[in-house]
């Protein structure tokens, strides 16, 4: 979705990063259909055993897949999208990481560029942008959300 890339100089991107200090690597299926983390494993392998690999998080779980996750393997964050327009996280994912002692790493906080200010009521998307099939992003919540903008515009 984000165009190709090269295995090999990946891996050598990622070991360069960690020996020059990088210690937070996101990865996720949807970057490249699983693919970058296949890539992040070979480049890491052998790193949780050796130390390399302290903590992990996860994106996109609910408090009960939490508990799941942590039956496991120790969590240290959680990764939730929060923005303006994308607020769940308040009635269970935020209360439950301060419970627990989680760190809270969001995503999203433009909310795709929605909440950039930039978009104009044409805009078009690529076939492989995932904003093409995002529900924001069609009719009539686009509309919605664009005068939501505007609005923020005014008052900010």
């Amino acid at each position: 979705m984000w165009g190709g890339s090269d295995a090999a100089q990946s891996i050598a991107t990622i070991r360069c990063a960690v020996e020059r200090g990088i210690y937070l690597i996101d990865t996720a299926p949807v970057y490249g259909f699983g693919h970058s983390d296949a890539v992040v494993g070979r480049a890491l392998e052998g790193l949780r055993e050796a130390g390399k690999i302290r903590t992990i998080g996860v994106s996109n779980f609910s408090p009960e897949q939490m508990d799941t996750f942590r039956r496991a393997a120790s969590l240290a964050m959680v990764q939730p999208p929060y923005n303006i327009f994308e607020r769940a996280i308040e009635r269970d994912v935020l209360p439950y990481a301060k419970r627990e002692k989680l760190a809270v790493l969001a995503y999203g906080a433009l909310c795709r560029g929605l909440l950039s200010g930039r978009m104009t009521g044409n805009a078009t998307f690529d076939d492989d942008d995932l904003r093409k099939s995002d529900p924001k992003f069609q009719p009539p919540r686009c509309g919605q959300y664009r005068a939501t903008v505007n609005a923020l515009k005014a008052l900010a």
